[in-house]
């Protein structure tokens, strides 16, 4: 089966190579016989012309899999990611993320965890844009010229969502942790600040592991 590897090289990474070792080892694996697209315009363009060339070849049945180390190299945002999810479905082709496991997951799931994303992240650009109305307010009350947002947007409330909808989904903490890149702690920390099932599989972990800090 052919899988389309994409990589695109981003700011603070602008080599291909990181991304193309691990795609290497994951089409070995799974006895795919991959076909690369080696993208070098930005992620905020959605009409990247080797993303173009993807989905024309996914829509014609020329790959059957595609494959990321990570599905911000795909989209830049949660909704841009759930139509590519959508339209990949409806071509019959498997979307693989290695960072997020979780895109692999039963379809009602993963596109809960999506949205979720999604939601979230619109929360964060609402409360960005309130925090600069404040700051520039004071700015202006204090007769200075910055008009920096006050604090800084946390950034972890999108993973924590996302991590807390899988957990509520039946899925265990430890990889709802590792699938959104949060830590266990924040990730229980959370779930307690929700009043949400923990799902904490401590008592099914191996002998001699440490439980959770």
């Amino acid at each position: 089966m052919k899988a389309a590897c994409y990589l695109r090289v981003s700011t603070d990474e602008q080599t291909l190579e990181n991304q193309r070792a691990p795609l290497q080892a994951l089409c070995e694996a799974r006895g795919w016989e991959p076909v690369w697209y080696e993208e070098t315009w930005s992620g905020r363009d959605d009409r990247r012309p080797e993303l173009s060339r993807l989905r024309e070849d996914c829509r014609r049945g020329r790959v059957r899999a595609v494959a990321v180390v990570a599905l911000d190299r795909l989209a830049r945002s949660a909704r841009t990611c759930l139509r590519f999810f959508e339209d990949a479905d409806r071509w019959g082709v498997q979307v693989v993320s290695l960072r997020e496991s979780w895109s692999e997951a039963d379809r009602a799931l993963r596109d809960l965890i999506i949205h979720v994303l999604a939601f979230a992240a619109e929360l964060e650009v609402s409360a960005l844009r309130e925090r600069t109305r404040v700051g520039m307010r004071r700015a202006r009350e204090k007769g200075t010229r910055s008009g920096r947002p006050i604090g800084r947007p946390r950034l972890s409330r999108t993973q924590l969502g996302a991590a807390a909808a899988m957990v509520q989904a039946g899925e265990s903490q430890r990889k709802a942790a590792e699938s959104c890149g949060v830590s266990r702690r924040a990730l229980k920390r959370h779930l307690e600040g929700l009043g949400a099932p923990q799902n904490d599989e401590r008592a099914r972990e191996p002998p001699g592991e440490p439980p959770d800090p």
